[in-house]
């Protein structure tokens, strides 16, 4: 959809549209990146704001969604003890 987006000829209605689905799209790509390297560097707390901001551009972003997950599984407390 992105080479779709980047080959609407300047000038035409859908060309601002475009552009700014393109930086949407790139917003998300970068956030996901980012999101990942705080994950595995152990950096959950940054890696959930990353991907937070993702899902609230697009919910649908799997990569996202199970960052999210996976960081909120490893804050869980492994035992019952206080």
């Amino acid at each position: 959809a992105y080479t779709y987006f980047r080959d609407v000829p300047v000038g035409t209605d859908f060309k601002t549209e475009a552009l700014e689905y393109m930086g949407k799209v790139d917003t998300i790509r970068e956030k996901v990146k980012a999101g990942q390297a705080a994950h595995h560097r152990g950096d959950c707390d940054s890696a959930m704001v990353q991907f937070d901001a993702v899902l609230k551009l697009n919910a649908k972003i799997g990569d996202a969604r199970k960052g999210l997950a996976a960081c909120k599984a490893g804050s869980l407390p492994t035992t019952l003890d206080p």
